[in-house]
């Protein structure tokens, strides 16, 4: 017997889990760790949701090695360009939806034969994570070149407010991802809370949050075209899901 889909708690699951899996990520590892990790966890998150939906559900956690095919040409290609600071945050949407072109379109590959319009994935993966995590990679790379990151003449303020004692900020950033000792007076420099490990896990998870819900959304929207046509290969998913 077919099991009874909710699309708003499809929705809520895809995004919370995105939010939860990148937090953890970023709590636990490096930048390397964080992608390896998140991206084997999120395949299988997201592949355990379309259990019942998607007759080679098994095979999600593979697509996303696209992404990490996708984020070596980044990588490659922000190598090569030059950089210009008032570009920064246009380029770093470009490279989200490179990486969330490239995850979508391996995925698409497996929606196609249950899922009519499926290539729409690519441009929803596409825009998931260019607006997801594309101010994440501009804030990264502006850290890199030493500039100031725009959000923290908001950020900042708040900051203070919450820390108003420095044994609270030096406790803050003792964890911090390569274990950088704060400076003396960390308010005065203006990006000093991106090298704090708690900070960090609460950009990954707004990040997720935002990338989560765009996808997820997506998907129960391309679920709910199939639905009106009755889904290819329903009866196998079932199976396979049981």
């Amino acid at each position: 017997m077919a099991r009874s889909f909710n699309p708003t708690l499809f929705w809520l699951q895809w995004m919370l889990g995105t939010a939860v899996i990148f937090a953890i990520a970023v709590a636990l590892f490096n930048v390397f760790g964080l992608l390896s990790t998140a991206i084997i966890l999120l395949g299988f998150w997201q592949g355990w949701l379309l259990r019942h939906r998607i007759a080679i559900w098994r095979w999600w956690v593979i697509t996303l090695g696209f992404g990490i095919a996708g984020f070596g040409c980044v990588i490659m290609l922000t190598l090569w360009l030059p950089y210009y600071a008032p570009l920064f945050s246009l380029r770093s949407l470009v490279i989200g939806a490179v990486m969330g072109a490239m995850i979508g379109l391996g995925q698409a590959l497996l929606l196609r034969r249950q899922i009519s319009g499926a290539y729409w994935w690519v441009l929803i993966s596409a825009a998931a994570v260019a607006f997801g995590g594309g101010w994440v990679i501009d804030l990264n790379v502006r850290q890199v070149f030493n500039l100031e990151v725009p959000y923290t003449s908001v950020i900042s303020p708040i900051a203070q407010a919450l820390l108003p004692n420095p044994a609270m900020i030096q406790s803050l950033c003792r964890y911090s991802e390569f274990s950088v000792s704060p400076p003396p007076n960390p308010l005065q420099s203006p990006n000093w809370l991106y090298d704090c490990r708690a900070v960090n896990v609460g950009i990954a998870f707004v990040s997720g949050l935002i990338g989560g819900a765009i996808k997820g959304g997506g998907m129960v929207w391309l679920m709910g075209k199939a639905e009106g046509k009755g889904m290819r290969g329903q009866g196998d998913a079932e199976t396979q899901g049981s």
